[in-house]
């Protein structure tokens, strides 16, 4: 027979400070500013990875997918337009606009509930580290698409 004397209480046990530090929505932002909506994505999922839902990994990762697949689809379109700064600004507003929304709208909750367990931001030097080697790989993968796709200029090495 189960011994149910203890007493009834009130108060709820308090859990130990998560032991990880969570990408906060505006260091999600910061990273798309910097490394693109890939490095914004990336502290995404790994705040994901950190809460213990990879099943929410793998979707960031098709949604980057399909980020790279409209980016291509746009710098195409973009090639018809005009060139112009306002174009090249307005894509990244509308990028860096549309990360911080999704991460506020799909992390948001997560992080204040981190916060208030205890949990600490994860550092901004970490933010930075990871938006300007996403940025590298970026410029690397369009410097060699744009190689790629240059014509010849006839000039031959022999």
């Amino acid at each position: 027979m189960p011994d149910d004397t203890r007493p009834v209480s009130d108060e709820t046990e308090e859990l130990p400070p998560p032991a990880f530090r969570f990408f906060s929505p505006g260091q999600v932002t910061l990273a798309a500013a910097i490394g693109g909506f890939i490095a914004g994505a990336l502290l995404m999922a790994l705040n994901y990875w950190r809460l213990g839902r990879p099943a929410a990994v793998g979707k960031t990762v098709l949604g980057v997918l399909a980020g790279i697949v409209c980016a291509a689809a746009v710098g195409a379109a973009g090639a018809a337009l005009p060139d112009t700064k306002v174009v090249s600004i307005g894509f990244i507003v509308v990028s860096v606009t549309a990360m911080n929304v999704l991460s506020t709208r799909f992390q948001g909750q997560a992080c204040r509930e981190h916060l208030e367990r205890g949990g600490r931001r994860a550092a901004g030097s970490a933010v930075i580290g990871i938006s300007i080697v996403c940025l590298c790989v970026v410029l690397a993968i369009v410097a060699l698409c744009l190689h790629v796709l240059e014509p010849s200029s006839g000039v031959e090495c022999e």
